[in-house]
């Protein structure tokens, strides 16, 4: 690949396998108009070595295409199927703290009725005893 750089070409490989040709550091630049060097047979060489790695890296890309397509599909169904999960334990969610409260709310319920119960009978025991003093009370005042 250094010789490449002999014909005012600089070529770049990365580590993706893709070949670019950069201008080298003689100061040529591929945009102005200029009469084409006559390529020797090192470039074509060099361009059959560039194609056969093209299409390498073609196969490569169209390949990885192909399964990143797979993918795509396959993070689509699960996403969705997240998507309903998530749904499913919302609506769980909201099942459980509508069945606490109201379970909170019979206990409070409960705890009243309860509480008026006990109150009636303490007060209607407080009624017979008091009706029973009353009765006993005249009573004993009558006989003085």
């Amino acid at each position: 690949m250094s010789d490449a750089g002999e014909q005012g070409m600089g070529v770049v490989v990365s580590s993706s396998h893709t070949v670019s040709a950069a201008p080298s550091s003689s100061g040529e630049d591929s945009s102005h108009s200029s009469p084409a060097p006559a390529w020797g047979p090192s470039h074509q060489s060099f361009m059959n070595f560039s194609h056969a790695e093209y299409e390498e890296v073609h196969a490569a890309y169209v390949e990885e295409k192909a399964q990143l397509s797979l993918l795509t599909e396959k993070h689509a169904v699960l996403l969705q199927e997240y998507s309903q999960i998530e749904e499913e334990r919302r609506v769980r969610q909201e099942k459980e703290e509508q069945a606490l409260k109201e379970l909170n709310t019979m206990t409070l319920a409960a705890t009243r009725i309860q509480a008026f119960w006990r109150g009636y009978l303490v007060r209607s025991l407080f009624k017979s005893k008091r009706k029973k003093k009353k009765g006993k009370g005249k009573g004993k005042k009558a006989k003085k």
